[in-house]
């Protein structure tokens, strides 16, 4: 009997996949697109392409070409521009995945609104003009949400209160995804589905944008699991487990993000892939499932189906530092907070004369705390204090 292979094409693979895969005993191929390569991460990886995958079709003939000699067990990708270039590719290879279709209708905001409309309704609509946007603004009332129809990462994300804000919006041939607003508690949902069988993972509560950031839909903090009673908590399992069931996604990770309004949840939006934000490391803190392994373990069909509801054994929280922009001048504090009680990890790589960016995006946060307590209340509480105990003065 031959062999069982044990070769596994990672699209976008960062260190953490890598390192997940090589646990695993498996040999990971690497797919990079040349502005993301890390040489770190190039090493530890036995082949690996480097390629625009996003617009560059070639990189499937060469995992075909390895695929005829050494089959592969699977093509993965676990950010966001890599999902659709492996899910092609896992069709073309005829292997195990979800679909590109189901995969658009996760990138395409305009295409999962259009597949939910009888499961979730949320009213939206694509607009090219101001003059779209009052006419929709008509029909919802204002404030309206602006947002590109492909983007990610709270990037470019508009919030019109009125015809005044409108009136800031300049299209230049842009159009937008135009959605109501929606009002209440902001939420993400960590899920893993096998063959059909969605497993809540955890539910994390999101704090937005508080002071020093310029944008409302950046978030600064995550508590998990949330403090809701158990009765939102089954409607929103299962309000996901519908959503997942209408875009027709039946594998792998989803991070799922809603709005628990005072008529149930709705829906934000949902991806095919883990959570940024150091989610993946909250779940495990209170659940111990590791959501990378996991993706990596089920993608190569090292495990079965196990969708128990996981058991939370203590809480989990993080938060971001948001200075003001400058150039720094000290910052004091960071060793003796380390060793409160509950802190996990304090990451703040900023020194005497760093510069400090607009925070416009995720990635202009310039470091965060995470801690753990017996609630996930008492570990958001650490964070808080962490943040506003360490001091990071700017000129």
């Amino acid at each position: 009997m031959a062999a069982r292979s044990n070769r596994i094409a990672i699209i976008g693979g960062k260190r953490h996949t890598i390192d997940r895969a090589l646990m695993q005993g498996l040999a990971p191929i690497l797919i990079q697109h040349p502005l993301r390569v890390d040489g770190d991460v190039l090493k530890l990886v036995p082949q690996s392409y480097i390629t625009d995958y996003e617009n560059d079709d070639s990189f499937i003939d060469f995992l075909a070409t390895i695929h005829r000699k050494s089959p592969l067990i699977a093509v993965m990708s676990l950010t966001e521009y890599g999902l659709l270039p492996a899910a092609r590719a896992s069709e073309a290879l005829g292997l195990r995945g979800l679909s590109p279709a189901v995969v658009e209708r996760t990138r395409d905001k305009l295409l999962m609104r259009k597949a939910l409309a009888e499961v979730v309704p949320v009213e939206a609509a694509m607009v090219h003009s101001a003059e779209d946007v009052r006419s929709f603004s008509r029909r919802v009332g204002w404030p309206v949400i602006l947002k590109p129809r492909d983007g990610v990462g709270s990037i470019d994300i508009r919030f019109l209160r009125d015809e005044e804000e409108l009136r800031k919006v300049s299209f230049a041939g842009k159009s937008y995804l135009a959605e109501e607003f929606l009002v209440g508690r902001e939420f993400s949902i960590e899920a893993f589905s096998f063959d059909g069988q969605h497993m809540i993972a955890g539910i994390n509560e999101e704090t937005n944008a508080e002071k020093n950031v310029f944008t409302e839909f950046l978030e600064i903090a995550h508590q998990m699991p949330a403090d809701l009673p158990e009765e939102d908590r089954e409607a929103i399992g299962a309000f996901v487990r519908r959503v997942l069931d209408g875009l027709g996604i039946t594998d792998g990770p989803t991070h799922t993000e809603i709005i628990l309004t005072k008529d149930g949840p709705r829906l934000i939006e949902t991806h095919t892939r883990i959570a940024g934000d150091h989610l993946t490391d909250l779940v495990q803190m209170t659940t111990g499932i590791d959501l990378i392994g996991l993706s990596v373990a089920w993608a190569a069909r090292r495990i079965s189906a196990a969708a128990s509801v996981p058991y939370h054994r203590q809480g989990a929280a993080i938060r971001y530092f948001t200075p003001p922009p400058g150039r720094v001048k000290y910052v004091s504090g960071v060793t003796p907070w380390r060793a409160l009680p509950g802190v996990v990890d304090i990451s703040l790589p900023v020194e005497v004369g760093s510069s400090i960016k607009p925070v416009h995006r995720a990635d202009d946060r310039v470091g965060y705390v995470m801690a753990v307590a017996p609630t996930s209340s008492e570990a958001a509480s650490i964070c808080r204090r962490v943040v506003d105990g360490i001091s990071i003065l700017v000129e």
